[in-house]
């Protein structure tokens, strides 16, 4: 997914990649039990790796996340607005 972005190189992707593999790692081992949240219950553990994990924002394109807009003070948003919140 990431690589379909112009805008990121090959080693952007894997930085990106390695921290949110590790962020990820340390998350997964003391989740909460994970409440039907979201329209797609697979969606669901998105959610609630991103409660636990503190997370501000949930930066993708599904739309069934993207419905949400703001759940427990986290924004989901797109990678281009995402993107522009940290323009020059």
């Amino acid at each position: 997914m990431l690589a379909r972005q112009s805008f990121l190189t090959p080693t952007d992707i894997s930085e990106i990649s390695a921290i949110v593999s590790e962020a990820a790692s340390e998350i997964l081992h003391k989740l909460s039990p994970i409440p039907n949240i979201c329209r797609d219950p697979n969606d669901d553990m998105i959610i609630i790796c991103a409660i636990d994990g503190t997370a501000d924002y949930i930066v993708t394109g599904d739309e069934d996340l993207m419905i949400l807009k703001n759940y427990e003070d986290i924004l989901s948003i797109n990678p281009r607005n995402f993107e522009a919140l940290f323009a020059d």
